[in-house]
């Protein structure tokens, strides 16, 4: 029987912190059921089984009339008997699930005990087979690091997010920019908890140091996007008309009339100009939505809709452009589309065919608008040579969070599209790599915006084409969380 250290290191501090002492009954259970098995699969050096033996107690702690007081131990020790062994890293993982289940309060413990298995499984893995797990490692950790921004963890999910970049790069991942772009707000987020906790510890003898107030509010409001803590910050005898914004910000959207949205979004949009990045795109977000909602409840007449449709006209133009610059990219054969993602992508709800489309050259009648039809398999336009470019443009323009781009058909590798680069909405460009017949190449925006435009370049061979280009809104799809 062989053993990792790593895996070993994990379960030693958990017993550290206490939770073990806890299961000493449970475990004395489960050596009188176990015992004799476990002596002997620990007595050989044969990993088959310690994985079957793991497997059996991972089924017993699966049962519906399974002991609730034995689980926690019956996967601690299939965990332990199957992890870094050949053939045990589907059983490690499946008793931590199990135990998420049974002990909810250990979710941290199986986070990284799941992490562990993966990585084990990862770094003993060769050839082929290396690839496959490198990518589940980088799948985990990217779902655990999302799952602890979720929780406003920041430091937590950054640190995540580092490790899992360069197993990104050195896989060639296609989403390992949005990776970086999530490491970046999650470190900048952490870096903005710092200094507010700072300011607020200065301001406690400084009350009436009103600039490190003012900032203070402007971080929680803004950057942390929690305006109930800032208004714990503001000064009521300060007259600064920030104040309003904060305590109206606070309040629930049923309460707010229509004059307050369009103030609401007004503040938002011009507090966008000294944010950071991240709290650019959070200000302008919230800027959208009060100045939708003032549009939504307003009267058909009322004086400021003019002037708050343009707003938001150049606030959503403002967002299109930023999830332009660094969309994710997620390629995959269309054999893998259809039976993954088709069914959140229906093409029923594709707005692109409103657009009109031009190209450098086309091949006999096949016309690039013929691209806006709705088709994903087949041939609808292709250049009349390796190189040249293809270009839709929608005006008005859709709103979309998804563009999917269906290669021409045939085998995958076919018709490579070569050096490729893709530019929405007239936006930086992004490389497209490994681009070819039968595959298809989802675009994340991660939010919705309007659509205006899109251009690829291609430097490839033969001839490369397209079947179709589709443009979907955020619901068209049931599994964001997915993509």
């Amino acid at each position: 029987m062989t053993r990792i250290a790593l895996g070993f290191a994990v379960v030693t501090c958990l017993a550290a912190a206490g939770w073990a002492a806890e299961a000493d009954a449970p475990k004395e259970t489960l050596a009188e059921t176990y015992g004799k098995d476990i002596a002997v699969v620990e007595n050989t050096s044969e990993p088959a089984d310690d994985v079957a033996l793991a497997r059996r107690m991972l089924d017993d702690a699966r049962a519906r009339d399974a002991d609730d007081s034995l689980v926690p131990a019956l996967c601690d020790k299939a965990y332990a008997l199957a992890v870094g062994e050949e053939g045990g890293r589907e059983t490690a993982v499946g008793a931590m699930k199990r135990l998420a289940e049974a002990v909810p309060d250990r979710r941290e413990d199986v986070r990284a005990r799941i992490l562990d298995a993966y990585q084990q499984h990862y770094q003993q893995s060769r050839g082929r087979e290396r690839g496959i797990a490198g990518r589940e490692l980088l799948a985990t950790l990217r779902r655990f690091a999302d799952a602890l921004l979720a929780e406003r963890r920041f430091s937590d999910a950054a640190g995540l997010y580092r490790r899992a970049l360069p197993l990104a790069n050195n896989l060639r991942d296609i989403n390992r920019s949005r990776t970086e772009w999530k490491l970046e707000y999650a470190s900048t987020r952490q870096a903005f908890i710092n200094q507010a906790d700072r300011l607020t510890e200065h301001l406690k003898t400084n009350p009436d140091d009103g600039k490190s107030r003012e900032k203070l509010v402007r971080i929680l409001a803004l950057e942390l996007d929690n305006p109930a803590a800032a208004a714990k910050q503001i000064d009521f005898q300060s007259d600064d008309p920030t104040n309003k914004y904060i305590l109206l910000a606070g309040m629930s959207l049923e309460k707010l009339p229509p004059p307050a949205c369009a103030a609401l979004g007004q503040w938002y949009h011009e507090l966008a100009a000294g944010a950071s990045t991240h709290g650019r795109i959070l200000a302008l977000e919230k800027a959208r939505f009060y100045y939708r909602q003032y549009l939504e409840t307003a009267k058909p007449d009322a004086a400021e809709r003019p002037a708050v449709e343009a707003a938001l006209t150049q606030a959503c133009d403002t967002l299109g452009t930023i999830a332009a610059t660094s969309p994710a990219l997620t390629l995959l054969t269309l054999e893998e589309f259809e039976e993954t993602f088709a069914e959140h992508f229906p093409a029923t709800n594709n707005v692109a065919a409103t657009g009109t489309a031009a190209a450098s050259s086309n091949w006999g009648d096949r016309k690039p608008a013929d691209a806006l039809r709705g088709e994903r398999t087949d041939t609808t336009w292709s250049l009349a040579g390796p190189s040249g470019w293809f270009r839709a443009d929608w005006d008005p323009p859709v709103s979309g969070r998804y563009v999917l781009l269906f290669a021409r058909g045939g085998a995958p590798g076919g018709n490579p599209w070569g050096r490729a680069s893709l530019t929405l909405n007239n936006a930086n460009p992004r490389r497209v790599v490994d681009m070819s017949s039968g595959h298809v190449l989802i675009v994340d925006l991660g939010i919705t915006v309007p659509v205006k435009s899109l251009r690829l370049e291609f430097r490839g061979k033969m001839y490369p084409g397209l079947a179709g280009v589709e443009v979907h809104a955020e619901k068209a799809t049931a599994a964001d969380g997915d993509l």
